[in-house]
């Protein structure tokens, strides 16, 4: 029964009956009884409707379960048309952004910035770190649980009676436009989910559309080199609509495309200065700083004139979470500090009950959340640790030197990434790495990842650096770093002490969990969850019906 009791909606047929939506039997009818439904000869009690939206995210949690991912733009548009308006963009202005890493960033800081200037902001962002609500929220505030079920009820049911086997992610576009019409937006914010011409969001027309940065990821999806896969995050320029791209982008294949749909093409420099320089070499630019220069040029764009106020400029230079995310960890009352947030309420003068506690402690170990994946982020990320947190002259003087910071690492990684490269950037910076698996069934095996690093020619690097805690969990290897930087504190008042904590946003949320960090948090893990073989002969499929409907439209 479990399966089918998550699943639930009215059968407009049967007022008296729910319809089913297991994935194996779409169409299976459980006749309502009195505050109890039946089902193959057995009965249950119905659940309390304050429990509705766990059965909706338990429906999104197995809406794919035993069928193959289908990429493409076919079921968006269907359902767009069952659905009305009320569940398209016509209604909003909107900003796409896609690219391989700074996409979640510079959404985030446009729509802050939109923000700031007097706008309501709706924004989509993907993954989220703890809460499916996370993904989708207007000024800043999550959707509520009771417009998750409300809206979602529409699209379950357009899905059951036009047969259309619509994906999570599709489901979750069509919920946010849908509350994005729903909380009457001034702009909607979409970050493109994986690649972008097959993504579900690029049903929308944008004012502007934006490619952050093209890098290898997905590389078994998208192609395995930075052509074949700007072409394919290129796929979200549309007619007409301005295109922004970052520094980091093969512009001699973006701006053909561009130039075909006679989109302007607006360049953004590279952010590289020797202010970021290391020994005189100049180190991999700060790739906030391109974020907010990227940012810039889309509020020229969608706003025409602007004014940099202080709470513009805050805006900018704000954070998503979990993107060199830095906190500080006071050891003698165990008190955990947003460091970014502490500053801006000082800036804004606002009330904070941290302050008292904080302000005569001399004792503290930084801590860094980054959600870096891949190995140009890794690069980008380790540039900016060796930037704000210079090590120790050597390991060995850690104990009794007061002239640099321990750097200790945890990372974990997914399996499809280049392993070796990450890795290679973490060791370059850091003193110590403890290697973790997340709670995905895509995580690499944290003694995999140990084995990639005691590789030969990693050796000499890695040894006595790497190990791994308690078998890679991350709650508790988290935990025991934590400990180790409070020992080696307590030991030498004159160390400094930094934890960097990366490699996926699916071990995000367990950090924070042993951090203390509050969070939002689901009774299920609502991440997206597929294989990059699966989506890769899905979105060979989905060409190949193109290709066929064009030969089909020519005769």
């Amino acid at each position: 029964l479990a399966p089918f009791c998550c699943c639930l909606v009215n059968n407009p047929t049967a007022p008296d009956r729910l319809t089913c939506l297991s994935g194996s039997e779409p169409t299976r009818v459980i006749q309502i009884l009195p505050s109890e439904y039946r089902l193959g000869g057995h009965t249950e009690m119905l659940r309390p409707a304050s429990n509705r939206y766990e059965h909706v995210i338990h429906w999104l949690v197995t809406v794919n379960r035993g069928r193959q991912v289908k990429m493409g733009l076919e079921n968006m548009r269907r359902l767009q048309g069952a659905l009305g308006d009320a569940y398209t963009d016509r209604q909003i202005k909107t900003v796409h952004v896609g690219g391989t890493n700074g996409k979640g960033s510079t959404c985030w800081k446009v729509a802050k910035s939109l923000e700031a200037t007097g706008n309501k902001v709706g924004l989509f962002a993907s993954p989220h770190i703890s809460s499916f609500r996370e993904r989708i929220t207007v000024n800043g505030v999550p959707i509520e649980k009771e417009a998750v079920e409300e809206l979602m009820l529409p699209v379950i049911h357009a899905c059951v009676e036009n047969d259309i086997p619509a994906t999570f992610f599709e489901l979750t576009t069509l919920l946010t436009m849908g509350y994005f019409n729903h909380m009457n937006v001034d702009f909607g914010v979409f970050e493109v989910g994986l690649g972008g011409r097959l993504d579900s969001t690029n049903v929308i027309t944008p004012e502007v559309s934006v490619i952050t940065s093209i890098s290898l990821d997905h590389t078994k999806i998208l192609g395995n080199t930075v052509e074949q896969i700007a072409a394919e995050k290129g796929g979200i320029i549309k007619p007409n609509v301005p295109l922004i791209v970052g520094p980091n982008v093969p512009h001699h294949v973006l701006k053909p495309m561009a130039d075909s749909l006679q989109s302007e093409y607006v360049k953004v420099e590279s952010a590289a200065t020797n202010a970021n320089a290391i020994n005189g070499i100049v180190a991999n630019p700060d790739y906030n700083l391109e974020n907010v220069a990227v940012a810039k040029q889309v509020l020229d764009k969608v706003l025409g004139s602007w004014e940099m106020s202080a709470a513009v400029d805050a805006s900018l230079n704000s954070l998503p979470a979990c993107r060199f995310q830095k906190f500080r960890y006071y050891p003698d009352t165990q008190t955990t500090v947003d460091v970014l947030e502490q500053q801006r309420k000082q800036y804004l003068g606002g009330e904070d009950a941290t302050s008292d506690i904080i302000n005569n402690q001399t004792k503290y170990i930084d801590i860094v959340l980054d959600v870096a994946h891949n190995e140009d982020a890794f690069c980008k990320l380790f540039s900016k640790v060796a930037v704000n947190y210079p090590r120790l002259p050597t390991s060995k003087d850690r104990s009794n030197s007061s002239k640099g910071w321990n750097v200790t690492t945890v990372m974990g990684l997914s399996t499809e990434k280049d392993v070796e490269s990450c890795v290679n950037h973490a060791v370059a910076t850091s003193d110590d790495i403890a290697f973790v698996k997340a709670a995905s069934d895509r995580a690499m095996d944290a003694e995999e990842l140990f084995d990639h690093a005691l590789s030969q020619k990693m050796h000499d690097e890695m040894d006595g650096k790497a190990r791994v805690i308690n078998s890679g969990e991350v709650e508790a290897t988290v935990s025991d770093v934590l400990k180790r930087a409070t020992e080696r504190l307590s030991q030498n008042g004159e160390t400094k002490e930094v934890i960097i904590i990366c490699g996926s946003f699916f071990l995000m949320a367990e950090a924070r969990a042993a951090l203390k960090i509050p969070q939002l948090l689901d009774p299920v893990d609502l991440n997206e969850r597929f294989t990059e073989k699966d989506v890769a002969a899905s979105m060979a499929a989905a060409d190949k019906k193109e290709a066929t409907t064009l030969n089909v439209n020519k005769n």
